[in-house]
């Protein structure tokens, strides 16, 4: 096992639908040797209530190693909507890591469904809303600095997790594929952070221009 250890060299990249492989990285990174820096867990898979899996995040979540980790997953792909639910739940052990300092969401649709004037999924922002709760009602007790988002996240949504920050360690966020609408914008320009990258469409790319001045208070703003 000491061997194994040497051999990810900081980082493990796990799929839950290789189940029969989740014990065995629960006791990977469970190993006093095992010195992760940096994980990435994609869902691809129905049961995300598995013993197997509970296990792992049991354990990742008593790790005291980890700084970076990455959960991705692709609705319509191995995971149904409702299962972000489960998703949130285990979110919440990983985020309250003392030494976690970066956190990836990165969550989408094969099916997005009708979509509001900003462009944004009616379907995919409501199941979207359990990972947003869970990240605004955890962050403030959390030690994370880099908040990285690559969800299409609505106005209201947005708006939401501004609220929350403020009383969080997060000065650096991440905005990947932003599609909002224009409250959300705004919403952003009282934000306390001191870096936000926002990657967006073209359809919002002059709204995002209009609120440059705002956010000169800002060390950091960008949109793409």
């Amino acid at each position: 096992m000491s061997a194994v250890c040497k051999l990810i060299e900081g980082h493990a990249a796990v799929s839950t639908a290789a189940e029969s492989q989740l014990d065995s990285w629960a006791a990977l990174v469970d190993h006093p040797n095992c010195l992760l820096h940096s994980m990435a867990v994609r869902y691809e898979s129905k049961g995300v209530d598995s013993r197997p899996l509970l296990t792992l995040m049991d354990v990742v979540g008593r790790n005291t190693t980890l700084h970076t980790i990455r959960v991705s997953a692709v609705i319509g792909q191995g995971l149904e909507a409702g299962q972000l639910v489960q998703v949130a739940h285990q979110l919440v052990p990983m985020m309250s890591k003392p030494k976690l300092q970066t956190l990836e969401l990165a969550v989408s649709s094969v099916d997005n469904g009708d979509e509001d004037d900003s462009g944004v999924s009616y379907n995919l922002a409501a199941s979207l809303q359990p990972l947003v709760d869970t990240l605004c009602s955890c962050i403030g007790s959390t030690a994370i600095s880099k908040l990285v988002l690559d969800m299409e996240l609505s106005g209201d949504q947005v708006t939401q997790l501004c609220r929350a920050l403020p009383s969080s360690s997060v000065r650096s966020l991440h905005l990947l594929h932003l599609s909002c609408a224009w409250n959300g914008l705004q919403a952003l320009t009282a934000s306390s952070i001191t870096t936000v990258e926002v990657t967006s469409p073209d359809s919002i790319s002059a709204a995002a221009g209009q609120l440059r001045p705002p956010f000169q208070s800002l060390r950091r703003f960008s949109y793409r």
